[in-house]
């Protein structure tokens, strides 16, 4: 038997030299030298055999400091273990050792391995496993998989978030979830509101515990109310709800692309109306249930005051239906008096909610349908905020709205239509329509974003829905078959609204 002695020593600051000399033969030495720097994933996988919820192994590619890899159904990858070989001396996650084919984390998340080198130096790499449509998706469950019929009464679940690049990018919540909406809740596919037991943060929006899932069923390039949203965000208008697109699958079944909105609702960082101030609501009559605080107007508008509760004919519900009344009878009288009707209305932000709607043509937001204003005490009457576009941008067949062309609001609109007896209110509509014209390309930038962004999103939710190539009230009857021509379409209506209002406009 032979037996050897060990000598180590540094040769360099790289490298150690390993000396083995044989003690029988001490003339017999082998060196043998090691690099102390290697800190590399050599490969990695997660594979079948470890993990019995996969389909199929999963080997990642190795770019630089990214591990990266993408499969087309989604993966849950909650618990997962993965298989590495590496160079270096150890490696971590979160400072918890990892060992090959041992360890488990949650790959809906970006996982940072840590891999050490002999000589005490760190390189880091990012784990990204994306799957599905690459959008974040949402897991509901209710309970005893209880089918959700109403859009009244809540059932009780639970919500799981799995959103990889947000601040809050994965949690499990217990929720409630009920139906929502009027025309749209007719629609196959449903839009909900779900209701958390405590504020939470969805997609990095400001936390609040009432979220809208909006289907956008009637729109097949999914992306009209987004844009309109962006409208919003570049008037002057208080408040604009923030959304962000996902998938949904509710009990286990794939229902498609979701639109996750902030509600607009009485908020301090939603809208904001302080101690004393109301929101309403322009509705239609029919659809007002026997518990909504509402009164019509001479002109048969339905205002609903949506916030605070209040007592049908108390103080608070005269003073409204008072202001209201006031407003509406100078704007349809004979001699009309501007200077007074500018005390009582913000003439600003009936500006913006006018030149929005008229942009897009859309046709509830003529006094008709999820028409929002502001009142507080001591302050003037306020527009908006704006809301509902899926049958806008040229997606209705109704008041020839889907012509680029002619006026929407200036004839339907019923109170703005009566504005255009003010010339303060031309010249301030002139003045910031130049605004809104030379932010044209924003828009068109922002529609091409949101078709990528959606692309395999789009084909997925129509999988389920089948809405591309069919036709169904009210939209205008385009009969497209793909979404890039549904896409060249919305492209094409949006600069062409552009052009045509800037001559029309300048004309007024």
């Amino acid at each position: 038997m032979a037996f050897f002695f060990l000598q180590l020593s540094s040769c360099n600051s790289d490298d150690i030299e390993i000396k083995i000399t044989e003690i029988e033969n001490p003339k017999n030495i082998t060196t043998v030298f090691i690099d102390t720097t290697t800190n590399d994933i050599i490969e990695f996988s997660l594979l079948k055999g470890n993990n019995p919820n996969l389909v199929e192994d999963l080997i990642f590619e190795i770019n630089n400091d990214t591990i990266y890899k993408y499969v087309p159904y989604f993966l849950n990858a909650e618990k997962i273990i993965a298989t590495f070989e590496h160079n270096g001396k150890s490696v971590k996650v979160n400072d918890k050792l990892q060992i090959s084919n041992s360890s488990i984390n949650n790959f809906n998340l970006i996982v940072d391995y840590s891999v050490e080198a002999l000589n005490g130096k760190t390189r880091s790499y990012t784990v990204i496993l994306e799957s599905f449509t690459k959008l974040p998706v949402i897991l509901i469950n209710t309970d005893n998989e209880s089918e959700i019929t109403s859009k009244e009464e809540y059932i009780e679940g639970s919500l799981t978030f799995i959103g990889k690049y947000y601040k809050n990018p994965y949690f499990k919540k217990d929720i409630k979830i009920r139906g929502r909406g009027n025309y749209t809740w007719k629609q196959p596919k449903k839009p909900y509101q779900i209701q958390f037991e405590e504020k939470t943060s969805f997609f990095d929006m400001p936390k609040d515990k009432k979220w809208i899932f909006l289907a956008n069923y009637a729109d097949k390039t999914m992306s009209r109310t987004r844009l309109a949203f962006e409208l919003g965000y570049m008037s002057s208008l208080d408040w604009t709800p923030r959304s962000h697109f996902s998938e949904v699958i509710l009990n286990g079944e794939y229902i498609g692309t979701y639109q996750i909105s902030e509600k607009v609702e009485e908020d301090d960082h939603r809208i904001n109306i302080g101690n004393n101030g109301y929101l309403l609501e322009v509705e239609q009559l029919d659809k007002m249930k026997s518990d909504d605080i509402y009164f019509s107007t001479p002109r048969n508008i339905c205002f609903s005051i949506k916030s605070p509760d209040i007592i049908p004919n108390s103080s608070e519900f005269n003073y409204i239906k008072s202001y209201i009344s006031e407003v509406e009878s100078i704007l349809y009288a004979q001699n009309y008096d501007g200077e007074r009707l500018r005390t009582l209305i913000d003439m600003d932000s009936f500006v913006e909610f006018y030149l929005i709607n008229e942009i897009s043509k859309n046709n509830d937001a003529a006094f008709w349908a999820s028409t929002y204003l502001t009142l507080k005490p001591g302050e003037k009457l306020k527009m908006g905020p704006i809301w509902d576009f899926d049958v806008a941008f040229g997606n209705i067949n109704i008041n020839d709205n889907w012509l680029t062309s002619g006026w929407h609001m200036n004839i339907h609109g019923r109170w703005i239509a009566m504005l255009f007896r003010d010339d303060v209110f031309i010249n301030k509509v002139k003045e910031k329509f130049i605004y809104y014209y030379d932010n044209k390309e924003r828009i068109l930038n922002l529609s091409d974003t949101l078709s990528k962004r959606l692309k395999k999103s789009r084909i997925e939710n129509d999988k389920v829905w089948k809405t591309l190539g069919y036709y169904f009230f009210p939209q205008y009857a385009y009969d497209f078959n793909s979404f890039e021509e549904e896409q060249e379409y919305l492209n094409n209506w949006i600069d062409e609204r552009y052009e045509w209002l800037k001559d029309a406009i300048d004309k007024l």
